[in-house]
């Protein structure tokens, strides 16, 4: 193994300036791909990563070995069919999982098991109600997967109202706290490596929008409302709680003709100070000229007459010790009728546009990256990773062989048709814009399948899985 490093190092330094060892694991088909796929990491044991998915009948654990190889499997067989939330506490697996066995209860149940399989299952909550009443459930884990936050509301059709629970957990189960109060509108949430829980929510009238942020730990609650003008955002998320500054960043609609509503305009940024209860920052910026070629996969010196993209979505979040980053492209399904008929449907991912946020919901800056990918029935292999690494942010894809050995993005990108040879690549962006383009692994039949949470990458080739320990130097 010592040898192989070695050489993809030569390689890299070759093509590319050697920031990265990348330390290769063999092939496997013992893991199925699909499976994989949906599966949520949750955490590392020894030499293991640990993976969370659902099953026929229930929920299976499995810990694979740097080879790919399943060292342990674990199922549990139960009516919940709805993960909430999953991490680890030393070698046990705590998943978090809402059973809606009735038209009239859920319940909430916590289970847990051991690295030999001993399972131990318990009701945290049981939530009565009639069947055409709603009751809505989130959960989340901290950055570093020690506590568990979970906030459930049940509405009450008949006599509109609702009760709403917010609740704390280590990341062993064991409960920090529970509260019962009048959630402001939200509908995500974010746990902060110190126990404190906030949650975001938005509603738009007119012109207005009206961002709710609630906010609670051990000893007090609050709910916070700030009001700002602009387009309804297609998407707000947040991404960072540092100290008392909650930051958010999303995309907004375009605007200025009809039907701008259905398209993209820009970027979305909103800082808030958690304990003087104030609005920070709240910034868009709308798309430039060069982020739209990007997304079209255009040469960036043509002129776009309207600087509006159409099926624009976010790839990914991370939060980064100076805020946070948001990465958006282009992706669309194409559909063509075949001569005998019958329709056949191939996905395409077109331009990547970065852009970093400071704590007080500043632009930092904004970097686009050429894509143009493509896969046929399904878009299995259009995958992107986002890993931080210190106030470093990198992104890995799989791309044409044909790309520039640098970051370049002036001209068009050339096709990749996902299955084909590609070059393995990471994108490094330091805190202060600078981009540096390594090449991990040079003319690779294995394709990106997913970046796992301690940043190790799973590569995948038919139907062979491979992992692939990355470190920088």
């Amino acid at each position: 193994m010592k040898r192989l490093t070695i050489i993809v190092m030569l390689l890299a330094g070759w093509s590319a300036g050697a920031q990265f060892v990348i330390d290769k694991g063999g092939e496997n088909r013992h893991i199925d791909i699909d499976w994989m796929l949906d599966a949520r990491y949750v955490g590392q044991m020894q030499d293991q990563t640990v993976w969370v998915c659902q099953a026929r009948n229930g929920w299976q654990i499995i810990g694979a070995d740097h080879q790919m190889e399943p060292v342990r499997k674990h199922g549990l067989k139960t009516g919940a069919d709805e993960l909430l939330a999953a991490t680890m506490a030393g070698d046990t697996v705590t998943m978090v999982l809402a059973d809606r066995h009735s038209n009239r209860r859920t319940d909430v149940l916590l289970a847990r098991c051991t690295a030999a399989g001993e399972w131990r299952v318990d009701t945290l909550a049981t939530y009565a109600h009639e069947k055409k009443d709603r009751c809505l459930m989130w959960g989340a884990v901290s950055p570093s997967g020690n506590y568990i936050g979970l906030c459930s509301i049940v509405e009450y059709t008949d006599i509109k109202q609702y009760s709403a629970y917010i609740s704390l957990l280590t990341a062993s189960g064991m409960r920090a706290y529970r509260q019962e109060y009048p959630l402001g509108t939200m509908d995500q949430m974010y746990v902060t490596d110190d126990g404190r829980i906030a949650t975001l929510g938005t509603e738009q009238e007119g012109k207005t929008l009206h961002v709710i942020i609630n906010y609670s730990d051990r000893d007090h609650i609050e709910t916070n409302e700030a009001l700002v003008t602009c387009e309804p955002p297609r998407e707000l998320r947040i991404v960072n709680v540092a100290g008392s500054r909650l930051l958010a960043i999303g995309t907004v609609s375009g605007s200025g003709f009809r039907g701008a509503e259905e398209l993209c305009g820009g970027d979305i940024a909103f800082a808030f100070d958690l304990d003087s209860a104030k609005l920070i920052g709240f910034n868009i910026r709308p798309f430039h000229n060069e982020d739209v070629n990007i997304f079209y996969n255009k040469p960036t010196k043509k002129i776009q007459h309207e600087l509006f993209c159409e099926h624009a979505t976010p790839l990914g979040f991370a939060a980064m010790p100076y805020g946070g980053v948001m990465v958006t492209g282009r992706n669309y399904e194409k559909i063509t009728l075949a001569d005998n008929g019958t329709e056949e449907h191939s996905f395409a991912r077109v331009g990547l546009h970065v852009v970093a946020v400071d704590l007080d919901g500043s632009f930092a800056w904004v970097r686009n990256l050429r894509r143009n990918d493509m896969q046929k029935k399904n878009p299995v292999l259009l995958n992107i990773g986002l890993m931080p690494m210190g106030d470093t942010i990198c992104v890995i894809k799989s791309e044409n062989r044909k790309f520039p050995l640098g970051y370049e993005i002036g001209k068009e990108a050339k096709l990749l048709k996902m299955g084909d040879k590609n070059n393995l690549v990471v994108y490094s962006i330091s805190a202060e814009g600078e981009v540096h383009k390594d090449i991990l692994e040079a003319k690779s039949k294995h394709s990106l399948l997913k970046v796992t949470g301690n940043g190790d990458i799973l590569t995948v080739h038919s139907s062979r899985l491979r992992h692939i320990k990355l470190t920088r130097l």
